[in-house]
């Protein structure tokens, strides 16, 4: 396998994997950082996760962008229709996490 089809299957890899990634590390580094937030009052700590987890899922949608765009093959749009549409859903549950962050303090 030559090196362009190598980065051509990282690309698509990393736009189907990546998102699902971002979100359990949002999930769970919201959940582990929670007494530790409302202890010391940095609420702002679980909105820098959040905004970190958001651009890595839109880096998830580029690179499936750019998988698929880099490869005519039904492989290569298949998977990167998969990645972009999986990075939407997984960018829409973080966003729904955020809206619960932001109307709860995490003192409640």
């Amino acid at each position: 396998m030559d090196d362009a089809k190598r980065v051509v299957g990282t690309q698509l890899w990393t736009g189907i994997l990546a998102p699902p990634i971002a979100w359990a590390v949002d999930v769970q580094t919201n959940v582990a950082l929670q007494q530790y937030a409302c202890a010391n009052h940095a609420h702002w700590l679980l909105w820098v996760v959040t905004v970190f987890t958001l651009l890595v899922t839109l880096w998830g949608a580029l690179q499936a962008r750019r998988g698929m765009a880099a490869d005519g093959s039904k492989r290569a749009r298949f998977m990167g229709l998969g990645g972009l549409f999986i990075s939407a859903s997984f960018f829409l549950a973080i966003l729904s996490t955020a809206v619960a962050l932001g109307n709860f303090a995490p003192c409640d």
